[in-house]
């Protein structure tokens, strides 16, 4: 006999049959609409991929995550050929593929089935990235709301009783114009969320710049988010305007710093000079004292310089190498200097600027560092507590932000670093413009 199933997404049927009964074979028939929306997913993804490739999202991702999102692509691809449309459908769903998804707010049709899925959040980064910038709340944003445009702030619950504990920045007019502040010139990711009662497209401008893309509504009172693609704007304060017929809400806001890593090939490299840290006396005062000790490199860059270091004649050294741990990303002391763990080592780079400027920079150090523009010292983020007891603006592989403020010229930036127990590295991220010219020496 012939026994003809259906079954849905993941579903598992059990049968019961007399002894001896044996299934002698199998045909499966995949419905046609099916078999189209996959078709249809995969050609998104792949123009989701010209777009990070050489079209207006190029830089809204990293080089990693690029290349993954690709190699997923492909197999995706490789999938459908074979007309293994479940295989096609489960690798547009692989952790890859969502992460790039989430990230410029992007989504193949039907892809995500949970509730509320479009609320614009702080993203989340990998350890040794930078913190993302913070999503600014309605509550946040009403004191920006520039003169002539009318808001008020109202419960989420009032668009949609299942989102819940959230304020909303209702605009009736469809008009709303909001002072925001951009931190430094370089470049960044514009994010906005909102919600609307009607569907429709919304014209979003931040200082003179038009977003190429409009946010739009494709769920009725429920909350969304659009993520533009990066662009470079200029420091101070700036309107923020948005358009659309009919009213809607604004519930967050975020700016966030796109930025580019100086990698070990960008600097020159000098150490170790001596500390008392170590396996036998491991107190924090020696970190700090071995950080506030002023050593040669902190007084003069000189490349052909010898100095006394920790047990041995030590000098300027520079290396395009990136072969090692990190080497690629970051500075690793054990490739530049030999040194493991526990002591002082210095890199410089130079930064040449069109003009005087401020920019957003963010240092990640195993263990604890300390920065220098032009020989003053760099103040970051990091809780002044902290830096009080160990003396260390930069401590830890998560990055710590600060702000430098460049001269125009050329400009010496100067990394001390105190090793850790069993490491000695630093990584450096810069939110450039695109018109900032790093080198290793002058």
């Amino acid at each position: 006999g012939t026994l003809e199933v259906a079954l849905d997404s993941y579903q598992l049927r059990a049968f019961k049959a007399p002894r001896g009964a044996k299934i002698i074979g199998c045909v499966e028939r995949v419905p046609q609409e099916q078999i189209n929306l996959v078709k249809q997913r995969v050609a998104f993804c792949q123009q989701l991929a010209e777009d990070m490739t050489s079209g207006a999202r190029k830089q809204d991702v990293t080089e990693q995550e690029r290349t993954a999102f690709l190699q997923h692509l492909d197999l995706a691809w490789q999938a459908l050929a074979e007309k293994h449309y479940w295989r096609a459908r489960t690798v547009l769903s692989m952790t890859p593929m969502i992460a790039v998804f989430n990230k410029l707010g992007s989504y193949p049709e039907n892809q995500l089935h949970r509730h509320l899925t479009g609320i614009l959040q702080q993203e989340n980064t990998p350890g040794d990235m930078p913190k993302a910038a913070p999503v600014l709340t309605a509550a946040e944003l009403l004191p920006a709301v520039a003169a002539g445009s009318q808001a008020s702030l109202v419960d989420s619950g009032s668009y949609n009783r299942d989102w819940q504990h959230m304020q909303v920045l209702k605009c009736d007019s469809g008009s709303l114009d909001l002072e925001v502040n951009v931190p430094a010139s370089g470049v960044y990711r514009l994010s906005i969320g909102y919600v609307a009662d009607t569907y429709g497209s919304m014209l979003v401008r931040l200082g003179t710049a038009n977003m190429v893309m409009p946010a739009t509504t494709s769920q009725i009172n429920a909350p969304e988010r659009t993520v533009f693609p990066v662009m470079v704007f200029s420091a101070g304060k700036t309107q923020l305007s948005l358009r659309r017929q009919g009213g809607f809400g604004l519930y967050g806001v975020s700016l966030q710093p796109v930025y580019r890593r100086v990698p070990s090939a960008y600097w020159t490299t000098i150490g170790p000079f001596p500390s008392k840290w170590g396996s036998n006396d491991s107190r924090i005062a020696n970190v700090k004292d071995a950080l506030t000790q002023v050593f040669p490199p902190e007084n003069e860059q000189k490349f052909d310089a010898v100095y006394q270091g920790d047990g041995k004649q030590i000098r300027w050294e520079y290396s395009d190498n990136s072969t090692g741990r990190l080497m690629d990303t970051s500075v690793n002391f054990l490739y530049r200097s030999i040194v493991g763990a526990g002591e002082i080592c210095y890199a410089a780079t130079y930064i040449t600027s069109p003009d005087d400027r401020q920019v957003r920079i963010a240092l990640g150090a195993d263990w604890w560092a300390n920065m220098y523009l032009n020989g003053a010292l760099v103040r970051s983020e990091r809780e002044q507590k902290l830096v009080d007891e160990d003396g260390a603006q930069f401590n830890g592989y998560k990055p710590v932000a600060a702000t430098l403020n460049l001269k125009k010229g050329t400009n010496v930036l100067l990394v001390k670093c105190h090793g850790g127990s069993v490491a000695s590295t630093f990584a450096l991220f810069v939110n450039d413009a695109g018109d900032l010219r790093i080198a290793p020496k002058p």
